[in-house]
């Protein structure tokens, strides 16, 4: 009995080594892990290290809108509120990028560039008023030739307003006189007590710069072309003969309090001794009434009485005449 027990403990025992041995050859053969060098070391490779120049070339990238002669603009690299550096232009120290467009300017069937920038002898700051000039950069998309357009806005009387720089101007691009040629508009805010803004309107057709709007004030209702009126029977008319619009203002309507206070002023010795005047453009933009991607102006006016009392809106339309090279009112209503 004993001895059989001693018999199948050896066998057992054996039978163990063997699977043991077997085991481990089996692990052996196995290929063995190999550590590459990106195990061996948690650290990204080593970049090449810049040169000060290249550093500060860099930096400077972030803040500076470089310009080169024939170097093309690229619109990604045209960001609001970037300085500008080109050598070969004459600008003052301070200036800044407002905004940047791109179209077929000159009629040429190229895209040409632009850039509006703010040009001033002392630093921008969070101050209210600026004075300075607006210029354009433009770039020919042809022959990557780039020009300065002066002083397409300039006010050393009043100056601009530095949050109306920053959030009220714009420049917008359509085409206004019916060449198929897009035309640039801008707006400018500055500090006056009537007119928030001032606006102009360009065009490169050919390649030659031209504004067919110089200043707000050459628009019709500056030239008198609308009659405004006060009649003896305290009425306020204001009429164009254009467009045969005539609108007939009670005063009487404003209340009893409103025409005692200003009967004494318009009617001084029983007759009108003023009349009602617009004191400036509340509001100008481009609109295409008719939808036939010409763009017409859509303007507010304010119509003061004598000592600047309101009486109301004057909505018009005007559109350019390409035959006497001006804009006419085609529309007109009063709020």
């Amino acid at each position: 009995m004993f001895k059989r027990e001693i018999i199948v403990l050896s066998v057992l025992l054996v039978f163990f080594l063997a699977l043991g041995a077997v085991f481990g050859i089996a692990t052996s053969m196995q290929e063995p892990e190999v550590q590459t060098d990106a195990e061996e070391t948690d650290s990204p490779s080593p970049t090449p290290t810049k040169s000060i120049s290249e550093r500060i070339l860099d930096r400077k990238k972030q803040t500076t809108l470089i310009l080169n002669q024939n170097e093309l603009i690229k619109p990604e690299e045209v960001r609001k509120g970037l300085k500008v550096e080109a050598k070969f232009l004459e600008l003052q120290r301070y200036t800044r990028v407002i905004q940047g467009s791109y179209s077929d300017f000159t009629g040429d069937g190229v895209i040409d560039s632009l850039v509006w920038i703010m040009e001033s002898d002392k630093p921008f700051s969070t101050e209210s008023q600026i004075y300075g000039a607006f210029h354009i950069i433009f770039q020919d998309g042809k022959s990557g030739h780039i020009t300065l357009l002066n002083d397409i806005f300039v006010d050393k009387r009043n100056g601009y307003d530095f949050e109306g720089v920053e959030g009220g101007s714009k420049l917008i691009v359509h085409d206004f006189n019916g060449d198929g040629v897009e035309d640039i508009f801008m707006q400018v805010s500055i500090l006056t007590p009537y007119n928030p803004y001032i606006y102009k309107i360009l065009t490169l057709a050919d390649g030659e710069p031209q504004l067919l709007l110089e200043d707000s004030d050459y628009l019709p209702f500056y030239n008198n072309e609308i009659d405004m009126e006060f009649t003896d029977d305290y009425k306020m008319i204001i009429s164009h003969s254009k467009t045969g619009f005539r609108f007939e203002y009670d005063l009487k309507a404003r209340g009893e309090d409103y025409f005692n206070e200003n009967y004494a002023i318009i009617y001084e010795n029983g007759k009108p001794e003023d009349k009602p005047m617009i004191v400036g453009i509340d509001h100008l933009e481009p609109v295409d009434t008719d939808k036939d991607r010409i763009y017409e102006l859509s303007a507010k006016l304010k119509v003061h009485g004598p000592y600047h009392h309101f009486l109301g809106d004057l909505y018009i339309k005007v559109k350019w005449d390409p035959g006497m090279e001006g804009w006419e009112i085609f529309e007109s209503r009063f709020e």
